[in-house]
């Protein structure tokens, strides 16, 4: 990487996004039935290791992962998503 102008930094940088991405594929989640709460990532083990990579907190992104965010205008919207759609099935 070096070769085509990218630091030592970058493309330590742009290998941890890659595994990072690599990671999530292998999410698996967890229904949850209380329509207060949102459904939950399963494979926490792979959530830290995702979470490391990326050096995110590990409650904000399953947060974003299983929860849809909507603005229109002023008004936001945060919606539960389906499992399904979690799954990607």
């Amino acid at each position: 990487m070096i070769k085509i102008g990218f630091s030592e930094s970058e493309t330590i940088t742009i290998y941890k996004i890659t595994q990072a991405v690599l990671l999530i594929g292998n999410f698996t989640f967890q229904s949850v039935d209380n329509a207060k709460e949102y459904n939950k990532i399963s494979s926490t083990d792979i959530l830290k290791d995702v979470c490391d990579l990326l050096e995110v907190d590990m409650k904000e992104f399953e947060y974003r992962i299983v929860s849809k965010t909507t603005i229109v205008g002023k008004d936001v919207s945060v919606s539960k998503l389906d499992i399904k759609f979690c799954q990607n099935e």
